[in-house]
């Protein structure tokens, strides 16, 4: 079965545990570290329209002191979330899109996992430009998503 890629329109975030430069070429590939009944035949790169799937979505380190370094990109050519969802099991929940053509991400800032009160992520902006740093609110909604999902699960 042959499936077709289009045009995803808006900002598409992705999460590394390395930084890989301030622009990058991703070019698609078939992940090695992925979900036993995960798709591994199309090649891709793994984005979600917000920085809580990418983190739902990434068998990171949960530890204090884990670094993700944040990347986007607006508009891609790939799979869409219902497409996704029907290969990988929590695509619904994580927002999961692929990317199946090569394109240019940009580094954007860095969230810092600090143990307080349950797991809750601070984030460091490393560059001057205010159009790329969270608003307010995102930051908030993040930091609360995580700060209450870690104090339900303890």
């Amino acid at each position: 079965m042959e499936i077709e890629s289009h045009l995803l329109k808006g900002r598409f975030f992705h999460i590394s545990k390395f930084y890989l430069g301030d622009n990058v070429l991703f070019v698609p590939r078939i992940p090695e570290s992925r979900a036993e009944s995960e798709n591994e035949t199309i090649a891709r790169i793994c984005f979600s329209r917000s920085i809580v799937g990418c983190l739902d979505a990434t068998p990171a380190d949960r530890e204090a002191g884990a670094v993700f370094f944040v990347y986007s990109v607006e508009d891609i050519v790939g799979l869409d979330n219902d497409v996704v969802s029907e290969m990988v099991f929590d695509a619904k929940d994580t927002g999961e899109v692929w990317a199946t053509t090569p394109c240019e991400v940009r580094f954007q800032y860095c969230i810092e996992n600090e143990y307080r009160y349950g797991f809750e992520f601070s984030y460091i902006i490393t560059n001057d430009n205010e159009e790329e740093m969270l608003t307010e609110s995102e930051e908030k909604a993040l930091t609360q998503r995580y700060v209450i999902q870690d104090l339900i699960q303890d």
